[in-house]
């Protein structure tokens, strides 16, 4: 395989939620979703996940503050967290948990700035199965990279803002981190974005 390219890994999915307020000041939010991925040489993968959030919203005059619990759950289909030939390199595991508090404030969406940021400690239970070094491998030689199970705890942090520049144009940066003794994983952006329509208010 030394000649040849692998990579490129493209994810395509959708996702659904439905929000509720079983009382004036509580929220229940459920959120589930699919995803598929593919890519050059590597391994066909897909993938569903689940999110069941309750907690209590505290209103403010410039910002809202969230306080409560989360139950995340994901599956995929394939593990290929591996940088082989065949492979994807990225977090694929058969059964994912994370069960735990979380805080949440984002400010009101008629500013001409807008902020959303969250922290939460969580117990986390996740596991993949054993898979082939080499996935496309024709030849038949024996090769594989044996599973593995992670039960402990956890962190993560997310943040996002946006700035209304002008009536169509907006700037915006986002920061996300998750942290166990097993794993970290974090991604950072910048973005301009532009506006059909004009506006006066900065929102998600």
């Amino acid at each position: 395989y030394g000649t040849e390219a692998w990579g490129r890994v493209v994810r395509r999915g959708f996702k659904g939620s439905l929000s509720l307020a079983p009382a004036s000041d509580h929220v229940l939010y459920i959120e589930a979703g699919y995803d598929s991925y593919t890519g050059q040489n590597v391994m066909e993968n897909q993938a569903v996940s689940g999110t069941i959030v309750f907690g209590r919203s505290i209103p403010g005059q410039k910002a809202e503050l969230f306080v409560g619990g989360a139950l995340t759950a994901m599956a995929f289909e394939k593990n290929t967290n591996h940088y082989t030939f065949g492979h994807g390199g990225y977090f694929s595991p058969q059964s994912f948990i994370s069960l735990g508090p979380s805080i949440r404030i984002n400010s009101r969406p008629c500013k001409t700035l807008w902020f959303d940021a969250s922290a939460s400690v969580s117990y986390l239970s996740h596991s993949t199965d054993s898979t082939p070094q080499y996935p496309f491998n024709q030849s038949g030689a024996p090769g594989e990279f044996e599973g593995d199970s992670f039960s402990g705890g956890g962190f993560s942090l997310k943040g996002e803002v946006r700035k209304l520049l002008a009536p169509k144009w907006s700037l915006g940066a986002s920061f996300n981190y998750d942290k166990s003794s097993d794993y970290t994983q974090w991604q950072a952006g910048l973005g301009l974005r532009y506006l059909m329509e004009g506006r006066t208010a900065v929102s998600p």
